[in-house]
């Protein structure tokens, strides 16, 4: 079980990189990944669960062993015969038909490893046999190992062939196991069959209610996963590999919940977790909190609150006789969960408002908080009218309080606000007596703390798709409106009439892109201009007369945006001025195959400033390609700006495997009192294939010929090791 669940926690992730060139890099590619496992684990356990209830041991296990060789059919893992998806057509269907006819077999044979084992066990003579549930901490054990053991061993050191090499030899040695499995079961289950015409003891009556019950209790961790993963990545810091933490403590809420020795307490965390839950509000309304605060906050609720859950869905376990049935039940609520943060929530909400709902859909299944022994402790029960007059007490009192500090301008000091806070805490507290007040507390604290605590900001436009939030803000204080992803700044342009056309934030004219243009332009080198990301389009603040700017963006809601003049006006000023301004929507990668060879005299690669940055464009595949495009004398520009990564020596290690010239300006801001309102501090790679081809630039002292680290490997489509770059 061990073994199966490191194959699962290992594929997932390979296998979204292996197709990842072939769809562009679009975060689509991932979540289309996700929903699938999910799907496929749940198909696995409606196996279990129908093989188990209806075929004696024998039969099972030579059925299992059967649908586990016929997996080698299509093992090891390859694309190469794929081929790219039609770019004009939804790429889904090409990447759910690829996934069902490469790793969907054998991954969905290999997760029903953990019922199946438990079911045989169940049946045998072994003297734990009657509650045979602790063994799933093996297998959430064995998903902790497999998802770390990849991304800090497996991927680093391994290509993509490799991997797929490797897994097939740990699947073979999981048939092997299985094997002895079946033959032990057969061994041990003799004088049980012999009692009986069937494997399976007497069925165990579960009521309807029961088993919506433990559909949601699966469905609110699975759900929590995700939305505190998008809550951090999207709104505080877009940090790669941040959603690994979540995910993990997912698995071992899990592993903690099903075993039987060294377990922490139930009654522990139910005591603590309302505590972690009420504090975690405080997070709603507090911003002087730092990142790790924030982080560690998050991460620590969700982790308690998930444990909880898993913790009453483990209690409730039925008898083994329902024992495959209760695991498909649980899969189908983790599916559901994954389906509503993936699927409904982008279509449904403007914010991360999924995460919201988990945390107060959490409160609500929560037991009775046993913390005050005076107050007697309380399940649902009866209605009570002060189930609703207490959270509503609750709520108005934390908007007073809200717009007291706001229009009496009071300063926001830890003290006021601590103050504050440890009153709401202790109302809502109280209320954790009973879940349904409890719930209704929470929720709302949360709409109190949202909305009524908060400096209103005016928000001109806000979208949320599969990309992520955009947001464009009037920013008073500078006067200008700014275009964010996330907290990522993607752009601004001044509403002040003297700098309405000056490109202004990463693109200032003082920066390195700025000095790229005014030191080269003039000379005629840049006709034919193509940009990889479009933003709010600042970079045609450069075009001239004559020029052509072309501009791959894949958002279609950022193309919009910058092709509104009530919000942004560079690519319209740059078509009146007399440029050619064109944009092409889709990947760029896959987008530039089909432009002419030869045709671009600067390349602009701007898709990093955000903190998510598309792998697949810089590989070697990728820069090949960009050398095709490459008119003679030709340049390509990067900007790596980045809180979190270092993608200097990536970038310098490609331009070395392709023989180029790689020199690097990191523009950072003087630290004054006054400081520069329209300039953000960057990093910005030029790479040429030779160094004459940077012109008066070479010269220039602040532009730094790089060398990539010692022991660097270059990216390619089958090898990344984004650990690397982490500025830990």
């Amino acid at each position: 079980m061990f073994l199966s669940a490191c194959l699962l926690f290992t594929v997932q992730p390979m296998f979204a990189r292996l197709v990842l060139p072939l769809l562009g890099g679009t975060p689509n590619v991932w979540n289309t990944c996700m929903v699938f496992f999910q799907a496929a684990l749940l198909v696995g356990y409606g196996y279990a669960h129908f093989a188990s209830s209806r075929l004696k041991t024998g039969r099972h296990a030579v059925l299992q062993i059967v649908l586990l060789a016929a997996a080698f059919l299509v093992l090891p893992f390859s694309v190469a015969s794929a081929g790219a998806p039609d770019p004009n057509a939804n790429p889904i269907p090409w990447l759910m038909m690829i996934l069902l006819t490469t790793v969907g077999p054998p991954f969905a044979i290999a997760s029903t490893t953990a019922p199946v084992l438990q079911a045989w066990f169940s049946r045998s003579r072994h003297k734990a046999a009657r509650d045979p549930y602790f063994l799933y901490a093996a297998s959430n054990l064995g998903s902790v190992t497999g998802l770390l053991g990849y991304i800090a061993v497996i991927e680093p050191n391994f290509t993509l062939v490799q991997q797929s090499r490797l897994w097939t030899v740990g699947y073979t040695l999981l048939v092997a196991l299985i094997a002895f499995c079946a033959v032990w079961a057969l061994r041990n289950a003799e004088s049980v069959e012999s009692r009986s015409t069937g494997d399976a003891p007497a069925s165990e009556p579960v009521s309807a209610l029961r088993r919506l019950r433990w559909v949601a209790l699966a469905f609110v961790p699975s759900s929590l996963m995700l939305g505190v993963t998008t809550h951090i990545t999207t709104d505080i810091a877009a940090v790669p590999l941040l959603w690994l933490a979540p995910l993990t403590l997912y698995l071992i809420t899990f592993m903690m919940a099903f075993a039987t020795k060294w377990r922490i307490p139930h009654k522990w965390i139910v005591w603590v977790t309302p505590v972690a839950v009420a504090w975690l509000l405080t997070t709603f309304a507090r911003r002087e909190l730092t990142l790790s605060q924030i982080i560690v906050t998050h991460n620590l609720a969700f982790f308690l609150t998930a444990a909880v859950l898993h913790g009453e869905l483990a209690k409730d376990r039925p008898s083994t006789s329902r024992l495959t049935e209760f695991y498909f039940l649980v899969s189908l609520g983790g599916v559901l969960g994954g389906a509503f943060n993936t699927f409904a929530a982008p279509f449904l909400f403007t914010t991360t408002l999924e995460y919201q709902i988990g945390i107060v859909l959490a409160c609500l299944l929560m037991p009775a908080w046993p913390a005050i022994p005076r107050l007697k402790a309380s399940q649902w029960g009866r209605f009570n009218p002060w189930d609703i007059v207490l959270p509503v007490f609750v709520g108005s009192l934390a908007v007073g309080a809200g717009v007291l500090l706001r229009n009496h301008e009071i300063p926001p000091r830890a003290s006021q606000t601590t103050i504050t806070i440890v009153v709401l805490v202790v109302f809502g507290l109280l209320c954790a007596q009973r879940p349904l007040r409890f719930g209704l507390a929470v929720a709302a604290l949360l709409l109190a703390f949202t909305y009524g605590w908060r400096t209103p900001l005016k928000v001109m436009y806000q979208v949320r798709s599969f990309y992520g939030i955009l947001r464009i803000t009037h920013n008073h204080v500078d006067q200008r409106l700014e275009l964010k992803h996330g907290t990522t700044l993607h752009g601004a342009q001044s509403l002040l009439p003297i700098y309405r056309r000056s490109p202004i934030t990463y693109y200032h004219p003082t920066g390195p892109i700025g000095q790229l243009f005014i030191t080269l332009g003039p000379t005629g080198r840049f006709d034919n201009v193509a940009v990889v990301g479009l933003g709010t389009g600042t970079l045609a603040a450069y075009a001239e007369p004559g020029q052509s700017f072309t501009f791959y963006e894949l958002d279609p809601y950022v193309i919009e945006v910058a092709n509104n003049p009530g919000s942004f006006t560079f690519l319209g000023d740059a078509r009146n001025r007399g440029a050619k301004i064109d944009i092409v929507t889709g990947d760029a990668r896959l987008k530039l195959v089909t432009a002419p060879d030869a045709r671009y005299d600067l390349l602009i690669l701007d898709a990093f400033s955000s903190d998510s940055i598309p792998m697949h464009l810089m590989t070697r595949e990728a820069f090949q390609l960009y050398l095709k495009k490459l008119a003679p004398g030709g340049i390509i520009s990067c900007h790596i700006s980045n809180r979190y990564l270092d993608l200097k020596s990536v970038v310098a290690k490609l331009a070395e495997d392709s023989g180029l010239v790689c020199r690097i300006q990191q523009d950072s801001l003087p630290v004054t009192n006054n400081r520069r309102w329209d300039k953000v501090g960057s990093v910005w790679c030029i790479v040429a294939r030779k160094d004459e081809d940077f012109g008066e630039l070479k010269f220039d002292e602040r532009w730094e010929l790089h060398i990539p680290r010692a022991g660097d490997r270059v990216w390619t489509d089958d090898y990344s090791n984004i650990l690397n770059t982490l500025n830990w």
